[in-house]
């Protein structure tokens, strides 16, 4: 895996990347899609590999980075997923995606407001 060196020009360590990028059980290779983001990681040397966020056997706290793309099955467990963020805060593996941001996206009520104000 790459290690910053001084004058890296990265905005942030490499990822141990469950995209450490976090994906479902059902997902656990990722999405055609998802997997878009691993070659362009590669090619900066950022080691990157899937993972599922609810597997309890993960070594979340290995990870220098988790970027959040595609948890499918998130809203299926919302108050795990919730803690499970909470979790990677407290134990200060850093999260690239805005944790309050997603903590809002999990909270679906936006999208009846949203449906609501394109009413009027």
């Amino acid at each position: 895996m790459h290690r910053p060196q001084a004058g890296d020009s990265r905005p942030f360590p490499s990822p141990c990347l469950a995209s450490h990028s976090p994906t479902s059980a059902k997902y656990s290779s990722l999405t055609e899609d998802d997997r878009l983001l691993l070659g362009p990681l590669n090619d900066r040397e950022i080691a990157a590999e899937p993972a599922v966020w609810n597997d309890h056997t993960f070594p979340w706290r290995s990870c220098e980075a988790v970027v959040i793309r595609s948890c499918w099955d998130y809203h299926l467990k919302p108050d795990d997923f919730l803690g499970w963020i909470a979790s990677l805060e407290a134990t200060a593996v850093p999260i690239v995606n805005s944790s309050a941001l997603i903590r809002w996206n999990a909270n679906k009520t936006h999208l009846r407001a949203n449906a609501l104000s394109s009413r009027r």
